[in-house]
């Protein structure tokens, strides 16, 4: 049986992707000040700085952008920004640029270094209709020697990873594990199971489980930027940018609805209370488990004397 697809790695991946797309980009943690429209970067952290970086800190004004390079190349240096402001190294000794997103219940996993991030949990998943099944034979003529499985012509279909082998002398519950030279046609694979099958007519049929599912995945959005980007989710995810967008970074997953953010502080290790908004967002994802599936592509009908087999009593 082959894993449901998409799986929630891939649905949590297509989720950070536009998520890393609408908040403000970057990975920069620095020391510095602004003089006027000059951004001076004394020590760098992690990361790095670059035109159109916004720029985070405790007394930097909303909206600050880096346009242009000084003596700073991404790291210690000069920077042009955007809004001439006065912000002493002592007021602001810390700025960030960017908002990371993480996956949370990661045990041994730290917060992000960034001020501003958003952790993904999900909450449950709701079955939206019953499931729509599909069928997919393939036949093709191939030999397998040891866990190798060799493909010399394709009669019908696709061959994938997960399928089941069937044929005459083919062990039972042989599934292709690995694609080698061939990529669904003629060419190589490796099989589960040693073995040695003369070259002959095989089959490798599956039928498809789709279960279309609501998920919720609960979006805590954490630091001093934390309302401005709740913001920003919950405006674009109920928009028709987040319904390309989601189509763009993976077609079976698509965001139904966000609820209105809430502020629900959050005490960390040190027993510090930082600013944090809640969303639940609720996508649908059009989940698919294949199981392997018998075909008869041929009949070969046998005629019986039905007076001589069955003779009357």
């Amino acid at each position: 049986m082959i894993a449901p697809n998409p799986s929630q790695s891939a649905v949590f991946a297509a989720l950070r992707a536009f998520l890393l797309d609408i908040l403000p980009r970057g990975d920069a943690i620095f020391v510095g000040e602004i003089a006027g429209n000059t951004l001076t970067v004394t020590s760098i952290d992690q990361g790095s700085i670059a035109i159109g970086s916004q720029i985070f800190g405790q007394t930097v004004a909303s909206g600050t952008f880096v346009t242009a390079l000084g003596t700073g190349s991404g790291g210690i240096g000069t920077y042009s920004v955007n809004i001439a402001q006065t912000v002493p190294i002592e007021h602001s000794p810390v700025m960030w640029t960017g908002c990371e997103v993480v996956q949370g219940q990661d045990n041994r996993v730290p917060e992000p270094r960034l001020n501003d991030f958003v952790v993904m949990t999900e909450l449950f998943r709701r079955r939206l209709e019953t499931n729509v099944n599909t069928y997919s034979d393939v036949a093709f003529t191939g030999s397998i020697s040891g866990q190798t499985l060799t493909v010399s012509a394709i009669q019908f279909g696709t061959i994938e990873i997960g399928q089941r082998v069937n044929g005459v002398g083919v062990t039972p519950g042989t599934t292709i594990t690995a694609l080698g030279s061939g990529t669904g046609g003629v060419g190589t694979y490796t099989v589960s199971t040693s073995q040695t099958v003369a070259s002959e007519k095989l089959s490798s049929g599956f039928e498809n489980h789709l279960q279309p599912t609501e998920i919720h995945i609960q979006l805590d959005v954490h630091g001093e930027n934390s309302a401005d980007n709740a913001q920003t989710i919950t405006t674009l995810f109920r928009d028709q940018y987040a319904v390309q967008a989601f189509s763009d970074l993976n077609p079976n997953v698509q965001p139904l609805h966000a609820d209105d953010p809430k502020q629900v502080p959050f005490w960390n290790g040190e027993q510090q209370t930082e600013n944090r908004w809640a969303i639940t967002a609720r996508l649908q994802a059009n989940i698919a488990v294949e199981t392997p599936q018998d075909f008869a592509d041929q009949l070969q009908p046998t005629l019986i004397n039905v007076e001589a087999a069955y003779p009357a009593t």
